[in-house]
């Protein structure tokens, strides 16, 4: 295989793994699987429910036991502001940085496609670039995935109910897992971290810096020539 080919198909998987990591992130934040808890009531009876939600929405079922019912919609906003469900500032640290996982990708992806089509003479816009947008698309997605596993380890894991549920004789202490949503985000990450493997592992160089090796021992051999 050939420099040019190799260095077309190392950049090519870049840019697909970026695109399945953007989409990812996409599904993750739009999806309302983030926890999900099957709630039981402590009343002496064998009631169940289901709750499952995202960073935006989500739904309350605490009737299937008794009826066929429509579960209740739950808007994430209302339910920080209103019941102080968990605190607001995790929420939206949280979106912020799957946000910026989402540009540092978008980034990762143009340089990639600069890469592709030309040889790059700043180091910025080669596969030093390319090392330097996947790091940081993968510790800000990284970063919002930590923050909401300590919102799930301190707060969502112990109660996701309302005061009116839990008065209720409702229960969903021990009964929540990270659902699939969040699993998304985290394999976001993997995508990201392959690019760096695979622009480690291609041996493509920066043409800029190989530029300037150059220019420096052609100057050596001149001035050892005089």
């Amino acid at each position: 295989m050939s420099i040019n080919s190799k260095k077309r198909l190392c950049f090519g998987l870049v840019i697909l793994f970026c695109m399945i990591a953007l989409a990812l992130i996409a599904a993750s934040v739009a999806t309302d699987n983030w926890v999900v808890s099957e709630p039981k009531r402590l009343a002496g009876d064998s009631y169940t429910g289901m709750i499952s939600f995202g960073l935006f929405h989500g739904s309350k079922d605490l009737n299937r036991n008794v009826v066929k019912k429509q579960a209740t919609e739950l808007w994430m906003l209302e339910v920080i502001e209103n019941q102080g469900m968990f605190p607001y500032s995790m929420w939206i640290t949280t979106l912020v940085m799957a946000g910026l996982g989402i540009l540092w990708g978008v980034v990762s992806i143009v340089f990639a496609f600069i890469n592709v089509s030309t040889r790059p003479i700043r180091t910025i816009t080669g596969p030093i670039g390319l090392y330097l947008w996947n790091s940081l698309a993968s510790f800000f997605t990284l970063l919002s995935g930590i923050i909401f596993t300590v919102l799930y380890l301190t707060t969502l894991q112990k109660n996701i109910l309302e005061q009116s549920d839990l008065n209720n004789k409702w229960s969903s202490d021990g009964n929540s897992r990270l659902g699939y949503s969040f699993w998304f985000l985290i394999a976001a990450v993997i995508c990201y971290l392959i690019n760096i493997v695979i622009v480690l592992l291609s041996g493509v160089r920066c043409q800029g810096l190989n530029r300037k090796t150059s220019m420096n021992d052609a100057t050596i051999d001149g001035v050892m020539m005089y």
